[in-house]
């Protein structure tokens, strides 16, 4: 036995030792795009910006490039600045790249459609906002947003005053009343107070820094326990994401048994083998639509009262189509080319977005030679790209006829990045780009937007303005004059057809 032992050792070592050699060429470090030293234990914690990370992520691909990799307590995370790589990746391998990351806490609090890992309920949801939400069927639901567009315009004509509240309550409405049949009265209205409430609450829960997406183990704790606040936190906000998807659903419900329903995305979709997914595709509706739609409504009267001389050029083109005799519709569109390209510029020029929402890989990958593990996070900076000197001359200008036919530079689609990449492309773009186009058309048909002022009064200035951080962008508080171009104009908005 023992000379058995004996000459089976040496056969044993090898394997080992063949073994371990294996395990430690399969775990190289994979060669990552450059990026700031790391330190230890730590890595590049310190250096991943939490405000403005477009600009801080910016500054660093200038110092090592435009695709950058820093890594956190075991995380790491790709930038890349350069239109080129985004669409390789976001586009081309898109299926590579749909993976959403999503921490403990997220995991925690609820699903949603922007979080949702790929899947059949994925694929499901986006099956469903594409039918309802195409680029043909919203072309048959404009008189809804026509009819709130002409409410807020009458209200902002009053006094001067800041609009994004207003505007607020006219895309929720929007939103609510093709959603749910849903008609919103009031400003304090229970529906739009229930819906920013969930997206507040999915909002804190996405947000980085939490312990428990470092150790998910944490999950697991007491409650009661002093330092579990966090799970205190994640059962009140998965309560009230629930709620935001049940009452209006239920209300729903509740309009059809007692026969007075107005014809809604929810009511098609009720008794369905899809039912819940569509519950949830109609809640998350309105996160995915109103914040970024509004800003970019917000952004419009503010480059419209900073630049008159565009203003004027685009309400000469409305006038020549309309005669000034009615309001411009959809069909009007193929007719204001300009109006397309101030469109193309707000995206532009103030991205909705500048960040785009991180992408996971869920495969290993390369790009240029770099390793891409599976596991990154993946991200695109929007800013960068759509204000790029050499894809976009004198960018920090507002110039929409860089979008007209013979102006110089490359001057690509912005929306080709302003509304995200491959399969996680929103799926209600088409319904953002039409309600813009009539908020743009019919503001322009009927009012002269002038002197925005800041909260405190002071005049703003085009060359100064300094937009919000956060996931979406908007611009500083302010306040403006939205006067009737004439009488007339009044009167058109006035009228009920």
């Amino acid at each position: 036995m023992t000379e058995l032992l004996s000459s089976i050792a040496p056969a044993a070592g090898i394997l080992c030792a063949v073994w371990f050699v294996a395990s430690l060429l399969k775990r190289r470090s994979p060669r990552l795009p450059p990026g700031p030293p790391r330190k230890f234990l730590i890595g590049n914690l310190y250096d991943i910006p939490t405000h403005y990370e477009w600009l801080e992520y910016e500054k660093i691909s200038k110092q090592y490039g435009d695709i950058i990799s820093l890594e956190a307590l075991g995380q790491r995370i790709i930038v890349m600045s350069n239109d080129e790589d985004v669409k390789e990746l976001f586009t081309t391998r898109g299926s590579i790249y749909a993976g959403r990351a999503r921490g403990t806490m997220a995991q925690m609090v609820g699903d949603g459609v922007v979080m949702m890992q790929p899947g059949k309920e994925f694929r499901t949801i986006r099956r469903l906002m594409s039918t309802f939400m195409g680029p043909q069927a919203v072309k048959h639901i404009t008189e809804v947003q026509e009819t709130a567009i002409r409410e807020v315009l009458l209200r902002l004509m009053r006094e001067p005053q800041d609009p994004l509240r207003p505007l607020q309550r006219m895309f929720g409405a929007i939103v609510l009343r093709l959603s749910f049949g849903y008609e919103v009265k009031e400003d304090n209205d229970y529906f739009i107070q229930l819906a920013e409430t969930s997206i507040s609450a999915f909002l804190h829960a996405f947000q980085p820094g939490w312990a428990v997406d470092t150790w998910p183990i944490l999950r697991y704790l007491p409650s009661w326990l002093p330092f579990a606040k966090f799970k205190r936190d994640a059962a009140e906000w998965s309560e009230i994401i629930e709620t935001g998807l049940r009452i209006p659903w239920e209300w729903t419900k509740s309009r059809i048994a007692a026969g007075d329903a107005i014809p809604s995305w929810a009511s098609d979709l009720m008794g369905g083998e899809d039912e819940w997914i569509g519950a949830m595709a109609m809640r998350d509706l309105y996160s995915a639509g109103v914040d970024s739609t509004m800003t970019a409504s917000l952004t419009f009267l503010l480059a419209m009262a900073l630049h008159p001389d565009i203003q004027t050029r685009a309400q000469r083109d409305v006038d020549l189509v309309t005669g000034g005799e009615r309001l411009p519709t959809i069909a009007d569109r193929d007719q204001l080319p300009y109006l397309d390209a101030i469109i193309k510029e707000l995206l532009r020029w103030h991205s909705i977005v500048n960040l785009a929402l991180p992408h996971v890989a869920t495969e290993d990958d390369t790009l240029r030679g770099y390793d891409i593990p599976k596991g990154t996070i993946v991200m695109a900076n929007v800013w960068t790209i759509l204000h790029d000197p050499k894809k976009y001359p004198d960018p920090m200008s507002f110039k929409p006829e860089r979008f007209m036919p013979g102006a110089e530079g490359e001057n690509e689609d912005p929306s080709k990045y302003a509304f995200g990449f491959g399969p996680r492309i929103c799926p209600g773009r088409h319904l953002a780009d039409a309600t813009l186009f009539l908020v743009l058309a019919i503001t322009l048909a009927t009012c002269n937007v002038s002197d925005a002022v800041d909260e405190y009064g002071v005049p703003l200035k085009a060359d100064s303005l300094e937009y919000l951080s956060g996931e979406v962008s908007r611009p500083p508080r302010f306040r403006c004059k939205i006067e009737p171009r004439s009488e007339h104009s009044r009167t058109l908005l006035s009228e009920s057809d």
